[in-house]
């Protein structure tokens, strides 16, 4: 059953929609669309169990591609560009192979649709060691942190889903049991059925391993329009490591069909 997206809206012009990944949300995105808004009506979606979005136990792929098509017809969007980053890119091909009626371009940010080792079961058992109804603030939260994920940035972006309580203590944005419960599907390879005929980039980080400088067969078997461009200097968090390079590869990508 679909459920309603929060989101935010920047700027007018032809509608896109922007996508988060695992443990992210709508706010990460706010710097880049704002200035994606100069040219787009730039919409930014709290995935179901992320963010200010509703929880629920049903979490897959398709009922986060149903979560997208309910939304674009609550705004009555005909068709949208659609950009997603790691699980959103995943959650925008599912949506490509289901609905393709409905989109102009699409950006798949650092991610394939064949499936990856788990890497994240660090985080997962971290996060949930957390003493959370105990926490003072989030600087507390960063130090117990910090020995299972000494990457500060990884750790900003993990923190900023601390939500303090009234009655004090802290409670995660995300669903976390859920994300936790459907995690090796979360990683599972895309049974994507039918060729995707949509314009479609791939960008990849010069430093990540996500994707291979080469687009994989799985990849150029199942989208006909499909080119890939890597961002040099880059992780798996291209928009947020380069967002210069990001936005100087996805804009001509998108304004060749919004009539620029």
């Amino acid at each position: 059953m679909p459920i309603d997206l929060a989101y935010h809206s920047f700027g007018s012009g032809p509608p896109l929609v922007i996508l988060h990944g695992l443990f992210g949300c709508k706010e990460n995105w706010r710097s880049l669309a704002r200035q994606l808004a100069q040219q787009f009506q730039v919409f930014t979606l709290d995935q179901r169990n992320h963010g200010q979005s509703p929880h629920a136990n049903e979490f897959s792929y398709q009922a986060m591609a149903d979560d997208l098509l309910a939304f674009l017809n609550s705004q009555q969007l005909d068709r949208v560009h659609l950009l997603g980053h790691s699980m959103g890119g995943k959650t925008a091909m599912q949506f490509a192979d289901c609905y393709p009626q409905r989109l102009n371009r699409l950006i798949i940010e650092d991610i394939s649709p064949i499936a990856y080792l788990p890497h994240h079961l660090e985080i997962f058992a971290a996060l949930k060691q957390l003493p959370l109804k105990q926490l003072s603030s989030r600087s507390e939260a960063d130090t117990l942190l910090q020995a299972a994920v000494p990457d500060l940035a990884v750790r900003q972006f993990l923190l900023k889903n601390l939500q303090r309580q009234p009655d004090g203590g802290f409670t995660w944005r995300f669903n976390l049991p859920v994300l936790e419960n459907h995690y090796s599907h979360m990683i599972s390879t895309l049974g994507i059925t039918l060729p995707i005929k949509v314009p479609t980039l791939f960008l990849r980080g010069g430093h990540s391993n996500y994707l291979p400088p080469k687009l994989p067969l799985e990849i150029t078997r199942a989208f006909q329009d499909v080119k890939l461009q890597t961002i040099e200097d880059a992780g798996h968090w291209i928009h947020a490591e380069q967002p210069l390079a990001f936005l100087q590869a996805v804009k001509p990508f998108l304004l060749v069909t919004a009539g620029a």
